[in-house]
């Protein structure tokens, strides 16, 4: 529930009257939440109706800014949001093929990409031991030599994948002078080599560990789902960000805990679940179309 993203003090000497006040506070809060909601939707580049898909982005920036004291903050989720595909399954099947990865593991992987594509959202004990067993094919891997595998591959397989209206979307965040932020559910390897590609301040991934230059097999941080959350959270919290005057792009419902938070949640291509919850929250829905790549690849 969004009330409770607010902290509430009641000082109530009944019953009765602790909670009318507090109805009172809810109200208001959520009464602010919208608004913050409202005015920062009037900000973007999009006239969006509600439950309407729209691939064009306009090139208009005659939008007033809700931070005057700083600068928002656009976070950008990466599978199926910013790339037209997952980058984890096709990484995977890299790793199998070179023989990095178990095929007991990998048959695993592949059956919780495709729960996680269908909108089926995973609890944290299951993630843990998901990426736990994951971790275990990266135990003793040169963290650099890894880094590079992934730079060579990314620009090779996932740097043309990006949707158009992502490109046109990172455009107007840029212009507005927002920073923009992958946050995404993928290792720090995967995650850093698309902050370069496009562009972006920063990211908020999943961290593997890195023990003098050795990758040790284990996760420090998970960035799926409340994790994300959690971790975004933090980093805003650290920086001093006002979520409430923040954009979130994601095509995902087990990001719908993130959503909740921003004050501009915003469902790309959405999966079955997160469309359905999207237009229960009235949040706006958006397609970004597909890159040239995959269009090939349709035809």
């Amino acid at each position: 529930m969004r009330s409770s993203c607010f902290t509430m003090n009641f000082v109530c000497p009944t019953a009765n009257q602790q909670n009318s006040s507090k109805f009172k506070q809810l109200s208001a809060n959520k009464a602010l939440m919208l608004q913050a909601q409202s005015m920062h939707r009037d900000r973007l580049p999009w006239k969006v109706t509600t439950h309407r898909m729209k691939a064009e982005v306009s090139s208009s920036t005659q939008f007033a800014s809700i931070c005057a004291a700083g600068r928002t903050v656009a976070f950008f989720d990466l599978d199926h949001t910013l790339l037209d595909c997952d980058s984890g399954s096709a990484w995977l099947k890299l790793e199998f093929l070179s023989g990095q990865i178990s095929l007991a593991n990998t048959v695993w992987a592949v059956f919780v990409i495709i729960r996680y594509r269908l909108g089926f959202v995973l609890d944290r004990e299951t993630m843990q031991g998901i990426l736990g067993a994951a971790g275990e094919g990266y135990f003793g891997r040169d963290a650099e030599e890894l880094a590079q595998k992934t730079g060579r591959w990314f620009s090779e397989e996932m740097g043309q994948r990006i949707r158009p209206g992502a490109l046109k979307a990172i455009e107007w965040h840029r212009a507005q002078g927002d920073v923009c932020i992958i946050a995404t559910a993928t290792s720090q390897f995967i995650a850093h080599e698309a902050v370069k590609t496009f562009g972006f301040d920063g990211l908020i991934a999943s961290e593997l560990e890195v023990k003098d230059g050795i990758l040790t097999g284990k996760f420090t941080t998970i960035a799926y789902g409340d994790y994300k959350c959690d971790s975004v959270r933090k980093w805003a919290k650290g920086n001093n960000i006002d979520l409430t005057k923040c954009t979130f792009y994601t095509d995902s419902m087990s990001d719908s805990s993130l959503m909740e938070l921003v004050g501009c949640p915003i469902a790309v291509n959405p999966d079955r679940k997160l469309m359905e919850y999207a237009k229960e929250k009235e949040w706006d829905i958006v397609d970004w179309g597909f890159s040239e790549m995959k269009k090939q690849n349709l035809s």
